[in-house]
């Protein structure tokens, strides 16, 4: 995991396991992102509050499968990961938000 540039700053920064930061990130940006892009709005009006629902239902999709890979690891890198999972997967959320919203402004979408 520490191999890639961002991995290898990450694991000197934080020790053992900083690159599972980098790694859990990637790993919840992608399918927040997808899940907040082509999914439906709970409350059109408040796109924070269904940012922090997206988020939170993919995140608690992905944590079996992290539990069943992290499984051999210490429990510093299954919280790292698991950080880097949750800050992922929120980035990708409130971004797929904004290119909804910037999309619906040029009136591509309705």
């Amino acid at each position: 995991m520490d191999r890639s540039y961002v991995g290898h700053v990450f694991t000197d920064v934080l020790g053992t396991g900083g690159s599972s930061v980098v790694f859990g990130f990637g790993y919840g940006l992608f399918p927040g992102f997808l899940a907040a892009l082509f999914g439906g709005q709970l409350l059109a009006d408040r796109p924070v509050a269904n940012g922090l629902v997206a988020g939170a239902v993919v995140f608690l999709l992905a944590t079996p499968v992290l539990y069943l890979q992290l499984s051999p690891f210490t429990s510093g890198v299954i919280a790292s990961w698991l950080t880097g999972t949750a800050v992922g997967t929120l980035c990708g959320v409130f971004g797929a938000i904004r290119v909804r919203q910037r999309v619906a402004l040029t009136g591509l979408v309705g």
